[in-house]
């Protein structure tokens, strides 16, 4: 989740909650007033001001609120997400690691194996070999005798 993706609806929610508190403010202010013949004096427009200024400020607040929380709120997933990176990279770390094992193993296994069976082999060659000079021998006293 992008950062510009989780701003762009709270800036909205924002504008949404600003414009239903002032309209509260307005038809709140609207239901106080009176019907009167005379204009409002200096001191009531000032106290009237004074209303919507602490009923804006509440609402700024309310929504400053809101807008930290879900900054953390995305601050939050995009550690997770950085964080569900560096595993992923891990993970691929630990693979390339394993594989290399593997293929040691495999080499070590592959080199022990052909040592073996060199020795195997010349110990086979070395057997018939000395069988040959057996029969080669008993076959000239035989044929001598």
């Amino acid at each position: 989740m992008g950062f510009f993706e989780v701003v762009g609806p709270v800036t909205a929610g924002v504008v949404g909650i600003i414009v239903a508190a002032l309209q509260a403010a307005l038809a709140s202010r609207g239901e106080r007033r009176q019907p009167r013949a005379a204009e409002q004096t200096l001191e009531d427009r000032l106290t009237d001001l004074g209303d919507l200024m602490r009923s804006s400020s509440r609402v700024l607040e309310e929504v400053q609120a809101e807008i930290q929380a879900r900054l953390a709120l995305a601050e939050k997933a995009k550690k997770d997400a950085d964080e569900a990176q560096q595993v992923a990279q891990l993970n691929e770390a630990q693979r390339l690691a394993v594989a290399r094992l593997v293929r040691a193993e495999l080499a070590g296994e592959v080199s022990k194996s052909s040592k073996r069976t060199f020795w195997q082999g010349f110990a086979v060659n070395f057997f018939f070999f000395a069988a040959g000079v057996v029969a080669s021998v008993v076959t000239a006293v035989l044929l001598d005798s």
